[in-house]
């Protein structure tokens, strides 16, 4: 049997994935010694906000290879985040037991979030937690990975670590802030 080229579909998923991006702005109140400040604010200037830049760059977007088989699409590195947030993503293997983990950086906990339902041309979605509703969380820091597990494997809900789970693949790690 004849296997298409994936090339057309990475060329999509890559599309999407910087349309998606660019809907995204960057953090505008993070530390200056946070490694996701994204504006670039004089010492002396105190008027810092979280309104968005009008000159926001787009992720930075990788795309899937032999070194990448599965990358997160949004949100960006850097985005700020609703309590509830989806995080999307890409991965080469559309049968694929994808999980996403999110790390609150103030502990040392990283929680294994909902299950992802892969699509047919490898995308998927998934409505994750980012700590409880509520104010007193708001901007804080948490680190985002998306990982493929083997069949045997499989991740929960709710699981716990404390550290980011052995897996077969690995996308990138970005770090968002809640809103």
């Amino acid at each position: 049997m004849l296997r298409q080229s994936p090339l057309p579909i990475v060329l999509l998923l890559l599309i999407v994935s910087l349309m998606n991006c660019q809907t995204t702005p960057p953090i505008q109140n993070a530390g200056s010694d946070s490694p996701i400040n994204a504006s670039k604010s004089s010492p002396s200037d105190s008027s810092a906000s979280a309104t968005p830049s009008p000159s926001a760059a787009p992720c930075s977007a990788l795309s899937l290879d032999a070194n990448h088989k599965i990358v997160l699409t949004a949100p960006c590195d850097g985005a700020k985040v609703a309590p509830r947030s989806f995080v999307e993503g890409v991965v080469a293997d559309t049968n694929a037991d994808v999980s996403v983990v999110i790390h609150p950086m103030e502990t040392a906990d990283y929680w294994v979030q909902p299950n992802v339902t892969v699509r047919d041309v490898g995308r998927w979605k998934v409505l994750c937690y980012f700590d409880e509703p509520g104010p007193q969380h708001s901007g804080k820091h948490y680190e985002v990975m998306a990982i493929v597990m083997n069949a045997k494997d499989q991740l929960k809900e709710g699981q716990l670590f404390h550290s980011w789970p052995q897996s077969q693949s690995k996308s990138q790690v970005i770090e968002v802030a809640r809103e």
